[in-house]
């Protein structure tokens, strides 16, 4: 048959959350290596910036900026995802 039998609903019974201490969870936490990488890498974006500046005041074409933005937005990737951790859990 297409229907099937009717079977008696059993009661689920709901348990409270168990209670966690007032601390905050070590996974939401940045660690030193998070720190260190951030810093590194926005060195590294500061670098570029920098290196692109000085070719562009020695040769003067439009396109050092062109080749130094592509290049600061792929080290600008890795900055914030090495950024990310360290915010808190809302950004």
């Amino acid at each position: 048959s297409l229907v099937s039998p009717v079977v008696a609903a059993v009661p689920v019974l709901k348990q409270p959350p168990a209670k966690k201490s007032g601390s905050v969870s070590s996974e939401l936490l940045g660690s030193a290596t998070s720190w260190s990488g951030a810093v590194w890498w926005g060195l590294g974006c500061l670098a570029l910036v920098l290196a692109v500046w000085l070719v562009h005041r020695r040769l003067r074409h439009w396109w050092v900026y062109v080749i130094g933005a592509a290049g600061l937005l792929v080290l600008l990737f890795y900055f914030f995802g090495q950024l990310s951790p360290l915010l808190p859990a809302g950004y």
